[in-house]
């Protein structure tokens, strides 16, 4: 009887530790997933702090994303604890386990007896069948023995029958055991899988859509790809943003082909036959496209403006060489600062000195800029081309040689454009004080093209005039007779033609 109750005990102890698994199990379910909308709750909280400027608002809004991250806390120890209580439950089975393996045994035991019991019975048996003699004066004893015998041999059946029945609810145990055991595998398997699946949606279950899924894959198996945020899906769920972060330099070539790769193969692959549409976008991309149209545009851009200025010059003062000399010293000094600008930003030298530090050392330079330093550089050198020739022809008109005329306009004009140029270095120079790399870049870029814009008209300009001697101011006659007059700084009016007055010196 006290074998029984003991097996009837430990039944029952298996049938709540398995009921108790089973409930642990489902709450521990439960906690993960108010842990994973409790983590998606923060980032909205947060995104709102970050874009709220009401101060009492966000106030209010760090309140709330202390709350929510009380409360993760909170679940956090339920979990650990609810992770505690399921291992309490695997000892518990195991101990289960260890006492149904101990009744066994017992019943073993007991089985044993009864066979030995039996043997006993068989051997009073034989002594039975020895001593019909004596059956008359034992037979009172006899009968006595056989009562016993049928006793020990019910007492043997009902041992039997217990250890079946032991038997039995041991392979039931064993079974629960297993189930229990698979139950607690495929709970934290599916915890698991959660898990993953949330991180990678970036807690948002929106984002284990398969669609955005495989393109989130196809964008983070393409080549030069070094990670793929998790999808930001706007609150309505038709749109959700990617953040993809190359392995190279926002301004290297091969970020530039990542692009184009991303756009012509990888996302054309991922979202064929679906109903998404992708683009990509974001600074980089931008200023990739950016570089595209300005470089598609800009040897064009600098052939019209040396052509007009050509064509002005030549109208003005109607001078081959000078107009020729003008567009040569203008296209060099330009081609020398965005040298410099090279030099300092993306090779590095003496990046230091302009107050500017980066992990590499270099500064990709704004695609931009080269095109603004054209503009700037070329009106400025323009104007003190303008300048020196006037001031040459000023004194041409006056009398003397030619190469007098240039050491006198040049001694005149040469420190009225040092000046000038003395003023604009200054002023671009103080932009490399400003802490943005792009305008470091223009002052960086600017004031090293006026400094050279300036030597080349003070330098370039005289010299080649000299060489050229009387062929100054030479100019095919037919095109002579095509161009218009142009009067530059008041130098047709000086005097009027004799030809206008009468013979009276009257008009």
């Amino acid at each position: 009887m006290a074998l029984n109750k003991q097996i009837a005990a430990t039944g029952s102890q298996a049938r709540s530790v398995v009921s108790e698994g089973a409930k642990v199990t489902k709450e521990l379910t439960s906690v993960v997933k108010k842990l994973a909308k409790n983590q998606a709750e923060q980032r909205k909280v947060e995104a709102q702090i970050d874009h709220t400027k009401n101060a009492k608002q966000k106030a209010k809004l760090q309140a709330k994303l202390r709350g929510l991250q009380d409360t993760e806390t909170k679940l956090e120890n339920q979990l650990a604890k609810l992770v505690q209580e399921e291992q309490a439950n695997l000892k518990a089975s195991q101990a289960l386990l260890a006492d149904a393996k101990g009744l066994r045994e017992q019943e073993v035991s007991v089985a044993n007896r009864a066979i030995a019991l039996a043997g006993q019975a068989a051997a009073l048996a034989t002594d039975a069948v020895g001593l019909v003699k004596q059956k008359q004066a034992l037979v009172q004893q006899a009968a006595t023995l056989q009562v016993e015998a049928a006793n020990l041999q019910t007492k043997a059946a009902n041992l039997q029958t217990q250890a079946a029945q032991l038997q039995t609810q041991q392979v039931k145990l064993q079974g629960q055991q297993q189930t229990a055991q698979g139950q607690q595998q495929q709970a934290e398997q599916l915890k698991g899988e959660l898990t993953d699946e949330l991180t990678k949606a970036g807690g948002d279950p929106r984002g284990t859509d398969p669609q955005l899924v495989n393109l989130q894959d196809a964008l983070a198996g393409t080549e030069g790809v070094k990670v793929v945020a998790p999808p930001r899906i706007n609150k309505p769920g038709n749109a959700a943003t990617f953040t993809v972060i190359a392995t190279t330099a926002p301004a290297a070539t091969a970020t530039a082909d990542l692009v184009k790769t991303l756009r012509t193969y990888t996302i054309p692959q991922a979202t064929q036959g679906t109903n998404l549409q992708a683009h990509v976008g974001g600074q980089t991309a931008s200023y990739v496209d950016l570089a595209d149209g300005i470089s598609s545009r800009l040897v064009l851009v600098i052939a019209v403006v040396i052509g007009l200025s050509f064509c002005i010059l030549l109208a003005a003062f109607r001078s081959f060489v000078f107009a020729v000399q003008a567009a040569v010293a203008n296209v060099l000094s330009v081609s020398a600062a965005f040298g410099v600008l090279t030099a300092v930003f993306q090779k590095g030298w003496g990046l230091s000195l302009i107050g500017l530090d980066t992990a590499s050392g270099t500064d990709p330079i704004a695609s931009y800029v080269p095109l603004m330093m054209f503009a700037v550089l070329f009106g400025l050198s323009m104007d003190y081309q303008v300048f020196l020739i006037s001031r040459i022809e000023q004194h041409r008109a006056e009398g003397g040689s030619d190469s007098d005329a240039i050491r006198r306009g040049l001694a005149s004009g040469a420190r009225v454009i040092v000046a000038a140029a003395l003023i604009m270095i200054a002023v671009f120079g103080s932009f490399v004080l400003n802490a943005d790399p792009t305008v470091k870049q223009f002052g960086v870029g600017l004031s090293v093209g006026v400094a050279l814009a300036a030597v080349s008209v003070l330098a370039f300009a005289p010299a080649v005039l000299v060489l050229v001697g009387k062929g100054i101011w030479w100019v095919p006659t037919w095109l002579d007779r095509v161009l218009p007059h142009m009067d530059v700084e008041g130098a047709g009016a000086e005097e009027t033609p004799p030809a206008a007055l009468g013979p009276s010196g009257a008009p």
